[in-house]
């Protein structure tokens, strides 16, 4: 037997996936309609370095975005170790 231990070096960022935790996280709590959340056309799947920027971006909508007045908050996905983590684009 041969035992080795390998690290990934590429994630993979599926949209489905994306769209879903999207909604869990910023729709979903805060009772947001899906019509305040948006992402751009995301390909069905993308290698991205893991941890790394996916160059993708998502938006939703908030009371505190546009410096109070109420408006869309920008995320930027990136892929995590356990799938598509945000942050917000500032």
């Amino acid at each position: 037997m041969t035992f080795y231990n390998a690290k990934p070096l590429k994630s993979l960022i599926v949209a489905k996936t994306v769209y879903h935790q999207l909604y869990e996280q910023y729709g979903k709590e805060s009772g947001l309609e899906a019509s305040k959340l948006a992402c751009e056309e995301f390909p069905v799947a993308q290698a991205v370095d893991l941890n790394g920027d996916s160059g993708l971006t998502c938006q939703y909508w908030s009371k505190y975005g546009n410096k109070g007045e109420g408006g869309f908050e920008t995320l930027r996905v990136k892929a995590g170790t356990y799938g598509p983590s945000f942050e917000q684009v500032r």
